[in-house]
C-alpha cells in the first residue's frame, strides 16, 4: 500500500511481476520529449524506463524469450494509443550497478499518434488502469500466443490517426479474423454436420447426377474441338464437392465471436435495423462481411462518386474497433475498463 501511494504521488505505474512489483517511470524531461514526438521533430525516442525483477531467470539472450515480458510493449501500444518498442535491456544488481545490456529491438516502429484505450489521469491508483492490465494479461492462457500478438498490433494500427479509412478498416477486420478463426467461428459446415439421412442420400445422388452431367458435357465440347468451354465445365464439375458445404461468412462469424464473448451488440443493431432499416436492407452481418470484401479484396470505397456512404463507414469502423476493444479486454479476463473516448 505504501509502495502504491509512492507510485501515484510520482507519477509511476505500478504492476505486478514475477512475484514482485514493477513500475514504469518518465524520464526527466518526458514533456520535453513527448512534444518532439507530437511536433514531428522525432519519429522515435525514449520516453520512460520499465522496471523489474529478474528474480532467478536466465539473462542470457536465448533464454529470454521464457520470461521476458516483451508483450508488455504490446499492452502498452494498446493503452496508450501508440505502438510502443524499446531498444535494449539493461540488468543491473541490487546497488543498481550495470550488469549487462543487450541490444536487441523490440517491435521497433515510428511515432504516430492514435486512440488511447486507457485515460491512465483517470484510472491511476483505482487498480484499473494500465498497471492493471499488464498484472491481469499473463494469467490469460491467450498471453504470449501468435494471434495475441498479432491482435493487438492490428488493434492498436487500427486506432492510428495517420492511417486512412481503408487501412484502418483492413486492420480491423484481419484482427477479427485472426480471432474468429481461432476460436473456430468460422467452421464449414458439412451435409453430416446439417442434415438427416435422407436428405444427405438424396443430396449425394444430386450431385452425383449434376457432375455425370458435366463430364458429359465436357466431352461433347471436347468432342466438337471446343477445348475452351471443355475446360471451363471440367473446373465446374471440380467445384461441385465444394457447393455442398455452408461457409459461415465474416459478419456471422463476427457475431458468434460476441456471443461467445456475452457482448449484446448484435442483438441490439438487429433491433435497431428492424425499427429503423438500411437503404440496401443489409442485415448488420451482411454489411460486416460486405465492407470486409470491399477493403480486403476491392482496396479501397468509392466515396467520392458516391457508390459508398462515408459516415456509414465511419460509423462501422469506430463499432468494430470498440468491440475489438472489448473483445480483447474479456481474453485478457482485466478489470481495466477499455475507453473509446478519443484523446490524444
Amino acid at each position: 500500500m505504501i509502495a502504491e501511494d509512492i507510485a501515484n504521488q510520482s507519477n509511476l505505474i505500478v504492476f505486478q511481476f514475477n512475484k514482485s512489483l514493477g513500475f514504469i517511470e518518465p524520464l526527466a524531461d518526458y514533456d520535453e520529449r513527448k512534444g518532439r514526438l507530437l511536433e514531428g521533430r522525432e519519429r522515435n525516442t525514449i520516453t520512460a524506463v520499465m522496471v523489474g525483477a529478474v528474480g532467478t531467470s536466465s539473462i542470457d539472450f536465448a533464454e529470454l524469450e521464457q520470461w521476458f515480458p516483451s508483450d508488455f510493449l504490446l499492452l502498452l501500444g494498446l493503452a496508450s494509443g501508440v505502438e510502443v518498442g524499446a531498444p535494449w535491456i539493461e540488468f543491473r544488481d541490487d546497488q543498481g550497478l550495470l550488469v549487462r545490456r543487450i541490444h536487441a529491438t523490440f517491435w521497433r516502429s515510428l511515432f504516430s499518434r492514435g486512440h488511447e484505450a486507457i485515460r491512465e489521469e483517470i484510472h491511476l491508483g483505482e487498480r484499473s488502469g494500465t498497471g492493471d492490465l499488464l498484472t491481469v494479461a499473463p494469467s490469460s492462457p491467450d498471453y504470449r500466443t501468435a494471434h495475441f500478438r498479432i491482435v493487438l498490433q492490428h488493434i492498436v494500427r487500427g486506432g492510428l490517426h495517420g492511417y486512412t479509412i481503408q487501412d484502418k478498416l483492413d486492420h480491423l477486420f484481419r484482427a477479427l479474423d485472426a480471432l474468429c478463426e481461432q476460436y473456430a467461428l468460422k467452421k464449414t459446415r458439412k451435409p453430416n454436420d446439417t442434415l438427416g439421412d435422407h436428405h444427405r442420400v438424396a443430396l449425394r445422388k444430386v450431385f452425383r447426377d449434376a457432375t455425370k452431367s458435366l463430364s458429359e458435357m465436357s466431352k461433347h465440347a471436347e468432342n466438337q474441338g471446343n477445348e475452351a468451354e471443355a475446360k471451363v465445365l471440367r473446373q465446374i464439375a471440380g467445384q461441385l464437392p465444394r457447393a455442398q458445404n455452408i461457409e459461415t461468412g465474416f459478419g456471422k462469424a463476427v457475431i458468434a465471436l460476441l456471443e461467445k464473448f456475452g457482448l449484446p451488440d448484435g442483438e441490439i443493431v438487429a433491433s435497431h435495423y428492424e425499427t429503423e432499416p438500411r437503404s440496401d436492407n443489409r442485415s448488420w452481418s451482411d454489411v460486416l462481411s460486405y465492407y470486409r470484401g470491399l477493403a480486403m479484396h476491392r482496396g479501397y470505397f468509392d466515396t467520392e462518386e458516391g457508390r459508398h456512404d462515408l459516415d456509414d463507414i465511419v460509423r462501422i469502423f469506430f463499432h468494430l474497433h470498440d468491440i475489438l476493444l472489448r473483445s480483447f479486454s474479456r481474453c485478457c479476463s482485466t478489470t481495466a475498463p477499455i475507453s473509446r473516448q478519443s484523446s490524444i
